[in-house]
């Protein structure tokens, strides 16, 4: 067990619907033990994380916590990870932390080289949405060390397809925004901060597709998702 990382599933709770998301962290929690034998330690404060990050007996350590989680709260993906990151540099050299995330549904690849840039050792198939065999599998990789991105959590590829009634061709720039605006409807600031550009940039972008469609707004364009101008490739 001295290879094994000490898996913290971190869930800070502030009110009651936290803590039912707390809940049902700890039934994953037994249901993992009684199906493998992974153990992880839930954690719902930082103090708790920092004091387990301190713990010099477990020289490997495991962060995980849940995607959705974060989403609900409105706090970007980055910033969490820069505040485990500042946690972490005050950890002796001789101590190894480790983060995973735990998804709810499958994501895109956009999101999926966001996590590898912030050093996200990989995800977690969610045990109430997968089958256990997919999250006991991903806790048992990502508790050795070792990388893991499961393709049953990843969306297919977006393949781009032109769509012949209004003959619009966009660039891949474009179709990228086309993407996160028609297909998830996420703001010009959220677009910005995914593709590491400006917000002005996403504007600019934006109007360009709005005259290629011939619409006014983000509602008129979410529409023309239905024309088949993007598809998933199999």
């Amino acid at each position: 067990m001295e290879n094994f990382s000490k898996i913290l599933y971190f869930c800070p709770t502030n009110d009651n619907k936290d803590n039912l998301e707390l809940d049902s962290i700890f039934q994953v929690k037994f249901i993992l033990a009684e199906y493998s034998d992974i153990n992880i330690n839930v954690l719902s404060n930082w103090r708790d994380l920092i004091d387990s990050l301190n713990d010099r007996t477990h020289p490997k350590k495991l962060v995980v916590f849940r995607l959705d989680y974060l989403q609900r709260k409105n706090m970007l993906i980055d910033e969490v990870l820069m505040m485990l990151s500042s946690l972490t540099k005050f950890i002796s050299g001789e101590i190894r932390v480790d983060i995973a995330v735990v998804v709810w549904q499958p994501i895109n690849r956009e999101l999926i080289e966001n996590l590898k840039r912030n050093q996200v050792l990989g995800i977690i198939p969610g045990l109430r949405f997968w089958d256990k065999k997919y999250s006991i599998e991903a806790y048992k990789t990502l508790r050795q060390g070792l990388p893991h991105w499961p393709v049953i959590a990843i969306e297919p590829e977006l393949k781009r397809v032109n769509v012949k009634k209004k003959n619009v061709r966009l660039t891949d720039r474009e179709h990228e925004i086309f993407n996160l605006v028609a297909r998830r409807g996420l703001p010009n600031k959220k677009i910005a901060q995914m593709l590491h550009i400006k917000e002005d940039t996403v504007k600019q972008h934006l109007g360009n597709i709005f005259k290629k469609y011939g619409v006014r707004n983000r509602t008129q364009l979410v529409l023309c998702n239905n024309t088949g101008t993007i598809k998933l490739s199999h």
